[in-house]
């Protein structure tokens, strides 16, 4: 069996035991009457207010169904998987948390004397990180933003995903330098998801017709519930290499993980 952990990678052998647990585990049918446009915000209010929580599952159209405890976007600094520590060493200024979340990231972060703004388009989820005390947590989408200038774009759990498909990394980039100071940084991780197309003889078996291999379709589904269909951009380092340079942008490989994830830094040029 093979999974892409749409969220996060547990790259620490103490934090990937229990999670690994959670998979293969039997589901309700879905409750196909309606569809819930806030998913993923549900289940963090859910459980910030000890309504019951449950998992998150969530399916995808290239790997099997991939489960994840409502807790693991509660965690702490100290349970951060490997490359979220190195990701918050190199934050720095003013800083805009993209799909903040649950706002883990952010409240570590004005702990250690930031200014942080985390967004999020998930009205639950905002009002979540709100509640934790990030007052000025806002609800909107990244490309919607404007009049504002940041030190630091921090986009983390596979964040360039954000972008959705390979086609509108271009607009990413032209968004990101509006929203950055001369010499600002972009801090992200991604994936490259060539694995889960190798054979067993190492020989890599892709649809050309189906486009890029990294564009991925989710559905999310919590307490029976099913959410909005999604794509999500898992973009290998050389084709976002490709693109940062021709935006403008020099790139650092800062860390590696496990299934081809990585970490960078896109600075831009003065």
């Amino acid at each position: 069996q093979r999974f892409i952990h749409f969220f996060l990678y547990f790259s620490d052998t103490s934090h990937s035991t229990t999670f690994a647990l959670k998979f293969n585990k039997q589901h309700e049918p879905l409750n196909e009457t309606s569809l819930n446009p806030d998913i993923y915000g549900l289940a963090l209010y859910d459980y910030l207010t000890d309504n019951d929580p449950q998992d998150i599952v969530v399916h995808s159209d290239v790997t099997e169904v991939e489960v994840y405890p409502t807790e693991v976007f509660f965690r702490n600094h100290a349970a951060f998987p490997r490359l979220e520590r190195i990701a918050m060493k190199h934050c720095q200024g003013k800083l805009l948390d993209i799909g903040a979340g649950s706002g883990i990231h952010s409240l570590y972060l004005a702990e250690t004397g930031l200014d942080v703004h985390p967004i999020d388009t998930s009205g639950l989820a905002v009002n979540v990180m709100q509640k934790l005390g990030l007052s000025n947590a806002l609800k909107t989408d990244f490309f919607e933003m404007k009049n504002e200038k940041f030190d630091t774009l921090l986009m983390m759990m596979n964040g360039f995903g954000v972008m959705g498909t390979l086609n509108r990394v271009p607009e990413f980039f032209a968004k990101a330098k509006q929203l950055l100071y001369p010499g600002g940084q972009i801090i992200a991780d991604s994936s490259n998801l060539i694995y889960l197309f190798e054979e067993e003889d190492g020989t890599v078996s892709l649809d050309l017709s189906k486009g890029y291999y990294g564009e991925v379709t989710y559905q999310m589904e919590y307490k029976g519930q099913k959410g909005h269909p999604f794509k999500w951009l898992f973009i290998d380092y050389d084709n976002l290499a490709h693109e940062a340079d021709l935006a403008g942008f020099d790139i650092e490989l800062l860390a590696e993980g496990e299934n081809n994830h990585y970490l960078a830094k896109l600075s831009l040029r003065s």
